[in-house]
Parts: structure tokens; C-alpha cells; sequence
């Protein structure tokens, strides 16, 4: 996870995040400790996170898998 390129992370029911790789956080640009325990809210602007919530919630509650 660590050595990916691409941004990686996982969300809790809550939508918080609880792991990101070093990706993430250069893209964030935040380290890691001001991300875990965050959501969207917390670290982008209201327009963003209201997008990536939004897809968040989609792709959980969906019964289908999204490529």
C-alpha cells in the first residue's frame, strides 16, 4: 500500500478515514495523523466533500460493484 502510486485509503461506516497510504496524504497534503479520524468535511471544501460523500455512500449501499 505504502509504495503505490495511487491514492489509496479506507473509510469507516462513518465515513472517516482509518488508513491512508503516503499517496493520499501528498495529494491531501496533510500527513497521515491529520487525516485518520476525519472525513471529507473536515479536509476539503464543502463543495468536494459533498461529491465524494455522496459517491461514497452510492458505492456502499449499491449491490452492484462499480468499475
Amino acid at each position: 500500500m505504502e509504495t503505490s502510486p495511487d491514492l489509496i485509503f479506507l473509510k469507516s461506516s462513518e465515513l472517516k478515514y482509518i488508513s491512508v497510504n503516503q499517496a493520499f496524504c501528498q495529494w491531501v497534503g496533510k500527513s497521515e495523523d491529520q487525516i485518520i479520524g476525519k472525513t471529507d468535511y473536515e479536509l476539503f471544501s464543502a463543495d468536494f466533500a459533498k461529491i465524494i460523500s455522496e459517491k461514497d455512500l452510492e458505492s456502499t449501499f449499491s449491490d452492484k460493484l462499480k468499475r
